[in-house]
Parts: structure tokens; C-alpha cells; sequence
């Protein structure tokens, strides 16, 4: 739920500072995650800004599958996981969440599992690279790492 919450809250960031800009000039917004049932919880936390959104800004939530050959300025990949561990993610799912940003990736996920040996040997080293490229890992420094606290 943590996730959840950290996306909501960061959309509505962007939403909010974009109040004085046309629409055709806003920022579009896709929310993917691997998982329906997370899907739905940040689809009901929307709702309560509904009227905010309503004819405000283009956005979509969905599973990633939903989103094959669909692009966003602004993208957050709820990198959720059951038990531990990221289920049903292949080199293309993952190809496709890490590929739908026109202007700026956002992954939102817990940095120890994204960046531990077992999901950078093993389950999700695309991931991990990401991360490491975000964190300035080989003084590269591409993006930023935030940590979020409800």
C-alpha cells in the first residue's frame, strides 16, 4: 500500500504544478504495475481526486500488459511484489514497463529487494541497473534515488 500511496502522492505533485499550463501543453501520466490487485488499490486511491483530475491531465493505470505501444511524458512502474518476489516478469514485460516514458521513468519500490544479489542474478538485474544508474553507481548519475516515508 506503501507504493500506492508514494505514486498517488507524487502524480498529484506534478498535476498540482502544471495548473497554470494549457492542457495540450500538460504532462501525461501512466501508472504501471505488474499486478491487477495493485492496479485496483491505486486506481480507488485516485478517486478521491477525481474532480481534480477530470478533465485536467491524461492519465492511465494499468497492468503492464495494458500498455504495449502506448506512451507517456511521465511514467511510475509500481515495482510491487507477492511474497518476496516479483512473479510472471519476463525480459519483455519488464522491456515494456521500463519503455512507455517519453520524458521521465519513475520506479517506486523497495531499493534493498530491487538491488539485492538474488534479483541482480537472478530475478531482475535490469532493474538493479537501473537503480545503480539512478544512484550515480560508476559516477554516472543519470536520474535520482528518493526515499519516501508516509
Amino acid at each position: 500500500e506503501c507504493e500506492a500511496d508514494c505514486i498517488v502522492e507524487k502524480m498529484m505533485e506534478f498535476v498540482r504544478s502544471q495548473s497554470a499550463v494549457s492542457r495540450e501543453k500538460k504532462l501525461s501520466f501512466g501508472i504501471i504495475t505488474f499486478y491487477s490487485a495493485q492496479r485496483d488499490l491505486i486506481k480507488q486511491k485516485l478517486r478521491r481526486y477525481e474532480k481534480e483530475l477530470k478533465n485536467s491531465v491524461t492519465y492511465k493505470v494499468g497492468t503492464v500488459d495494458a500498455f504495449q505501444g502506448m506512451e507517456f511524458d511521465v511514467v511510475f512502474l509500481s515495482v510491487v511484489r507477492s511474497n518476496g518476489v516479483i512473479d510472471f516478469l519476463t525480459p519483455n514485460r519488464l522491456c515494456v514497463s521500463m519503455s512507455r516514458q517519453k520524458k521521465v521513468l519513475i520506479a517506486v519500490g523497495c531499493s534493498d529487494f530491487m538491488t539485492s544479489a538474488e534479483s541482480r542474478n537472478q530475478k531482475i538485474p535490469a532493474m538493479a541497473e537501473f537503480y545503480d544508474l539512478c544512484a550515480g553507481k560508476n559516477d554516472e548519475g543519470y536520474g535520482a534515488v528518493l526515499t519516501w516515508k508516509k
